[in-house]
């Protein structure tokens, strides 16, 4: 099994991930590899993980914390997104990457923030506890 490395693991429409490789074998020089299968894996986890935000600190209008995604399951989270609502504005992020951010007003014309939010390659799996 081939797998990708962080920051080859989305291939758009049109575009192409190449790799290269150094094989050895025995016998006549191998033609090219056979009973190829590429999936593609998708999986929305809701109940096999845990999502916590946790306050340090609270100045002025703002907040620093974190938010927290622990893998609860007996398997890996493997290129995790997250997708939530919200009533603030990111301003600083880390170890997370803004995919789509959106801002909408409710009903009582309160603001409301959306936003899809992806790992950043090196934190891209989350090994179960």
């Amino acid at each position: 099994m081939i797998k990708n490395v962080g920051w080859n693991k989305n291939i758009k429409d049109g575009e192409q991930v190449v790799f290269g490789l150094t094989v050895k074998f025995a016998g006549e020089k191998p033609e090219k590899p056979c009973n190829v299968d590429m999936q593609r894996i998708s999986e929305q986890v809701y109940d096999d993980c845990s999502i916590q935000f946790k306050q340090f600190t609270k100045y002025e209008n703002k907040i620093q914390g974190q938010v927290e995604i622990t893998n609860t399951s007996d398997n890996y989270i493997e290129d995790w997104f997250l997708e939530f609502e919200s009533n603030f504005k990111i301003i600083d992020i880390w170890n997370a990457k803004i995919n789509d951010f959106q801002l909408d007003n409710d009903e009582n014309n309160s603001t409301i923030a959306y936003y899809s939010m992806a790992n950043v390659g090196y934190n891209q799996s989350i090994e179960p506890v």
